[in-house]
């Protein structure tokens, strides 16, 4: 990260409202304000933040900053979304501890000391109407009779749901997880497959996509029906795993020549079958 200011040096109306951050709406700022404030691309932005999260922990990113969209106009007229982030106050600092200069300092300064009043302004706060919260109005016996009541019948939802899903979980981890190939393992079997490429095979044949924090991603039409992800979250990796129909689709791309190849090597013909089992 570069020295930054504000090319005016006037800092800009501080606006932090409650947004949405990992199912919280907590005082926070956009990736968007950020670059306004120091003067930087969005773009460059949007760098840093894939930077701190690369080296923060999965907790602080997704506690922190918030994945999100915000729309604008291209050259046709349409409306076009690109990717933005919901930033906390802790979010704000770790993201700018780099961005240097005496009005940088200010900017920073600032936006803290907002943050931090609008966290005393809602630990104080007693709203005289609970419904402005998003919450049932309790002063209402009905309503909180009603509110209680939906409130049991989730509990019980849920755990109806988990009663049925966990031993649906203990089956996949227990019997069909250990036949299933990871994507590297499988396409070992692809003779010539630069195996370091699937992925980027993939995106171009418009299966996995590149996510914003710069990981591979499996689109969801092919979620859990070809490939199955799993998120390491002690060492903040994402596995492939092949399903039946994943191998069929990546045998096709092989034999369509739509695999990237080692050098020297060529996509055989259909004829020749690849096998598909463990």
């Amino acid at each position: 990260m570069t020295n930054t200011e504000n090319a005016t040096g006037i800092i800009p109306s501080i606006d932090i409202a409650l947004r949405p951050v990992n199912g919280k709406h907590i005082p926070a700022i956009t990736s968007l304000q950020v670059a306004e404030i120091f003067g930087k691309k969005h773009s460059h932005v949007l760098r840093d933040i894939k930077g701190v999260l690369k080296q923060a922990s999965v907790f602080f990113g997704e506690s922190n900053f918030g994945l999100s969209e915000y729309e604008l106009k291209n050259n046709l007229g349409f409306l076009v979304k690109h990717p933005m982030y919901i930033i906390t106050k802790n979010g704000f600092i770790m993201l700018t501890m780099g961005y240097t200069g005496e009005k940088a300092m200010q900017f920073k300064e600032a936006y803290i000391n907002r943050f931090n009043e609008m966290e005393k302004q809602l630990a104080n706060r007693v709203p005289d109407d609970p419904t402005s919260l998003g919450l049932p109005d309790f002063r209402n016996p009905v309503e909180a009779a009603k509110a209680w009541a939906l409130a049991i019948e989730e509990k019980q939802e849920v755990e109806g749901r988990l009663a049925i899903a966990e031993p649906k979980a203990a089956v996949y981890d227990e019997v069909v997880a250990p036949n299933v190939l990871t994507l590297t393992d499988f396409c070992r079997r692809l003779e010539g497959v630069n195996i370091m490429a699937v992925k980027r095979s993939l995106c171009m044949a418009n299966v996995f996509y590149v996510a914003p924090d710069g990981g591979y991603r499996v689109y969801a039409r092919y979620r859990d029906t070809h490939f199955a992800e799993k998120f390491d979250k002690d060492y903040g990796s994402r596995t492939f795993h092949v399903l039946p129909e994943g191998q069929k689709l990546l045998t096709r791309l092989y034999h369509d020549g739509k695999l990237i190849m080692k050098k020297g090597f060529t996509a055989p013909s259909r004829d020749k079958g690849v096998s598909h089992a463990a």
